[in-house]
């Protein structure tokens, strides 16, 4: 997400191996083929919080993009608890969105800070 201000967050979701995601499922005729492409069937509705798993809490942290241009000042928000997907929505994930381009950083001062309940 970019405000207005040109500021940057990104909320992230944890993915571990397991049942096949029928929400995400609800997407994948919709996926494009390859990186950096875009699907033909762009339109579809769907209720992310579908997506998302039952706990609300998440680490927060203010770091830079994983891939280029790797710019910094980016607010992260990674929800704490994983949601499943197949061992096949993975793959086909990672077909299309590939790996992370940037290394692990050190922390350099920043802080970790954790969401401690509603």
């Amino acid at each position: 997400h970019r405000s207005t201000e040109d500021r940057v967050a990104i909320v992230a979701l944890l993915v571990t191996g397991g049942p096949a995601n029928l929400a995400a499922h609800e997407l994948w005729d919709r996926l494009p083929v390859k990186p950096h492409t875009k699907s033909k069937r762009t339109r579809t509705l769907i209720n992310a919080r579908d997506l998302l798993p039952e706990s609300p809490d998440y680490f927060r942290y203010r770091g830079s993009l994983t891939t280029p241009p790797c710019s910094e000042n980016v607010d992260w928000l990674i929800l704490r608890t994983p949601v499943t997907f197949s061992d096949n929505q993975i793959v086909r994930l990672r077909g299309i969105m590939g790996e992370n381009a940037r290394p692990v950083q050190v922390r350099n001062g920043r802080y970790l800070l954790q969401s401690i309940g509603e």
